[in-house]
């Protein structure tokens, strides 16, 4: 039996930011919003999901929240999101968690003054974002079945997020105004984990996929631009190349940091 049919000693909670007005997001939904579920008891997140244009970006976002305590570890996840999150609606998503905590801490009577337990290692949320949860009874702590796992991700990974603007005869320009690329990598060595393009046709994203996952952003952009010029015949191939740079770039740029500081409200 799954303990999230056990709804009594569950909360709901969610931040709400205004994004960038360049990005895909506010094309498609005007507001970012990021939900998440969490016990009364301990604070411990199970689950979490936010309105991104590309599954991924959610899923990155749900494999930094789940079996966090929402009580204790607000500092510990806003850290993880400026540091880990390379992408243009960074701080909108900070401003989602911090509305969400502010919410809490004014609704929440109950909360308990408790020390933030430690992170369940079996905290498991599949890549393809078409796992079905459930939760271990005995542990109570998130788990999934099948697929491939962003808990085997290295604590290196990063979610870098590229974006570039289509020609208006372009369908992605009708659709989400911008094309967008988000990419699980990994900062010291480059590797592409998993990746994600809100193309119009998941066929699209599957083939463009096919030829970046497992390649170096640091070392194979220009390879993979080459191979984009070649194998893809579409009218993306300038942004895609675009998007790629840009995702290389904001790499480059990322220098990791211990983390710190309080959360400042």
């Amino acid at each position: 039996e799954s303990t999230m049919q056990n709804v009594s000693d569950l909360i709901f909670a969610a931040g709400m930011a205004l994004p960038s007005p360049s990005t895909p997001i506010a094309v498609q939904y005007d507001l970012l919003l990021l939900t998440f579920v969490f016990r009364e008891k301990d604070g411990i997140i199970l689950d979490a999901e936010a309105n991104m244009v590309c599954d991924i970006t959610s899923t990155y976002l749900r494999y930094l929240l789940v079996g966090r305590c929402i009580y204790t570890d607000v500092d510990q996840i806003i850290w993880e999101i400026e540091h880990t999150y390379l992408g243009i609606s960074r701080q909108a998503l900070l401003v989602c968690v911090k509305d969400a905590y502010s919410k809490i801490c004014e609704r929440g009577s109950w909360l308990p003054g408790l020390r933030s337990p430690s992170r369940p290692s079996t905290v498991e949320v599949l890549l393809d974002n078409r796992t079905e949860f459930e939760y271990d009874n005995k542990e109570e702590v998130p788990c999934s079945r099948g697929g491939n796992s962003m808990k085997e991700l290295p604590p290196t990974a990063v979610c870098v997020v590229g974006l570039s603007k289509t020609g208006s005869r372009n369908p992605i320009t009708k659709v989400h105004q911008s094309l967008i690329a988000s990419l699980i990598v990994d900062s010291q060595t480059g590797e592409i984990y998993a990746a994600e393009f809100n193309t119009v046709c998941r066929l699209t994203n599957d083939f463009i996929t096919s030829l970046i996952v497992g390649r170096n952003l640091r070392t194979d952009v220009d390879e993979l631009i080459q191979a984009i010029q070649v194998r893809y015949m579409g009218d993306s191939r300038r942004a895609i190349a675009t998007i790629l740079k840009d995702a290389q770039n904001r790499l480059s740029n990322y220098v990791p940091r211990s983390s710190s500081g309080q959360l400042n409200t």
